[in-house]
């Protein structure tokens, strides 16, 4: 079944019967990064294994592992810069 996480807010494309129990498993089969549709490495990644009642207290970007910190300094000489401008690229889309 087809799901989005938006605003740490998962949310399925169908309905999700959860008075009955039984297993469950979702994969990332991509992201999007600055509007464009990112195929996971590998086709699909599995990002939860569980059951139903797992899901009744909801999922967030941190159990799906689509979160990470990520520092980034312009430095220049061993000397920090904060007048540079400091672009991430995802192969060709700008992400940050």
């Amino acid at each position: 079944m087809p799901f989005t996480a938006e605003d740490s807010i998962s949310s399925p494309g169908g309905r999700v019967l959860v008075s009955v129990e039984y297993p469950v498993k979702i994969y990332v089969t991509y992201v999007l990064f600055g509007g464009y549709e990112v195929s996971v490495e590998g086709g699909h990644y599995l990002a939860f294994s569980g059951r139903t009642a797992d899901l009744l207290a909801g999922l967030d970007f941190a159990e799906l592992g689509l979160t990470g910190v990520v520092a980034i300094q312009a430095v220049d000489a061993g000397a920090p810069r904060s007048d540079w401008i400091a672009q991430v690229l995802y192969g060709d889309i700008l992400v940050a």
